[in-house]
């Protein structure tokens, strides 16, 4: 009881120092160019109506902590695909060559790495951080026959989605060609949700694929990697989708280097 409390306080403590500063732009009026600014003014696509002080604290904390943890978590899974799969790390140095050479990486350049973006996806739709959200239905409404009141809370099972065989060929495969540019029309669009979807899109998507895409660009950028222990890694599903086990792996320069 007594650890419950101190996190309970930390809790509070966390929530008055961004309540502060959403307050301050609220009543006096400042303005910055970050994502605060963003959660302040930009309305909801079905309502037309921005966020209240409660749910910009959520979110902007929810940014804070969730986005990394998430952007950590999806990283493991991709950099265990990549030991397991090491062509794509050859072709992802190819790529990035190609595309940025020894130039600084960049919002403009990365974008470009779509071979990279499809690995990254790819890694997203077999081990989603998410692999379920929850929704809360504003109006009643049926689904395979299934009756759903207004206010019932709705579990989108994402991991089961992204592995739904009406959907997916070869669903436990590793195939990243499956995010090549038209292939998507081969798919309901709510096929592939790691940040879920429609107009409670996560805030954060791009932010979290901008993290992503610069890591696993630095790292193939100058090394190899292998799996120490190439036993594959089981699921464990809490609030994200975690290995069951450290996965622990050998970096060493890449030979071009």
């Amino acid at each position: 009881m007594a650890s419950q409390a101190k996190y309970q306080q930390l809790r509070r403590d966390g929530d008055a120092i961004a309540l502060r500063h959403i307050r301050a732009r609220i009543t006096e009026g400042l303005r910055e160019n970050d994502i605060l600014q963003v959660l302040l003014e930009t309305p909801y696509q079905d309502t037309g109506q921005t966020m209240d002080e409660p749910l910009v604290l959520t979110e902007s904390l929810q940014m804070l902590v969730a986005g990394n943890q998430t952007s950590s978590n999806a990283l493991t899974w991709i950099f265990y695909l990549l030991a397991r799969h090491p062509k794509y790390i050859r072709e992802i140095r190819d790529e990035v060559v190609a595309v940025i050479g020894e130039n600084a990486i960049d919002y403009q350049n990365l974008h470009q790495l779509e071979g990279t973006v499809r690995v990254i996806d790819e890694a997203m739709r077999l081990f989603p951080p998410f692999w379920m959200i929850d929704r809360v239905a504003l109006k009643t409404d049926e689904i395979g026959g299934i009756h759903i009141p207004a206010g019932v809370m709705v579990i989108p099972y994402i991991y089961g989605t992204h592995r739904n065989p009406a959907q997916w060929e070869d669903v436990e495969t590793f195939d990243p060609r499956r995010f090549e540019r038209g292939r998507s029309k081969e798919r309901h669009p709510f096929a592939f949700i790691p940040f879920g979807g429609g107009p409670r899109l996560c805030l954060g998507a791009n932010l979290a694929v901008m993290q992503i895409l610069m890591i696993v660009v630095a790292f193939v950028r100058h090394y190899d990697f292998t799996l120490a222990n190439d036993e594959p890694v089981a699921i464990q599903p809490k609030m994200l989708l975690q290995p069951q086990s450290a996965v622990i792996m050998n970096f060493q320069a890449a030979k071009h280097t």
